[in-house]
């Protein structure tokens, strides 16, 4: 069997069911995360630099899910910027009741200016994939 000399990359299925990629060594071990992650359960309201500001930093996927306890439509939006008013609509998102979705953007999407949510109607869980560098 011959081994890569440098690690490879894989798609998988994380825990919550959204693919992700993995870097993989030759021996087989998981060499870094590819992403952090930040989570919103039970969403009902704008979260402010849900990820804060920094160079470098980027979106590079998403999962959400409608939560409330009598099911209704969701729909938030991604800001790149420090409040609702102060950025850029970087992604919109809208869930049907007892629905569910998420994307994996690969290398990402500019988020310098911070990740902010501006929610809209509805109650939902989100995981914020993001990286920086």
């Amino acid at each position: 069997m011959t081994r890569p000399a440098k690690p490879v990359v894989l798609r998988a299925l994380g825990p919550d069911g959204v693919e992700i990629d993995v870097r993989v060594d030759y021996h087989g071990r998981i060499v870094a995360s590819p992403a952090k992650t930040s989570v919103h359960n039970s969403t009902a309201a704008d979260v402010l630099l849900a990820v804060p500001a920094q160079a470098g930093l980027r979106l590079v996927g998403f999962s959400a899910r409608e939560v409330a306890s009598t099911p209704a439509v969701a729909t938030f939006r991604l800001i790149n910027g420090p409040t609702v008013l102060d950025g850029d609509v970087t992604l919109p998102i809208e869930l049907g009741a007892n629905q569910s979705t998420s994307d994996w953007f690969g290398d990402g999407i500019d988020c310098a200016d911070g990740i902010t949510i501006d929610r809209i109607a509805g109650t939902f869980d989100l995981l914020i994939y993001y990286k920086v560098g």
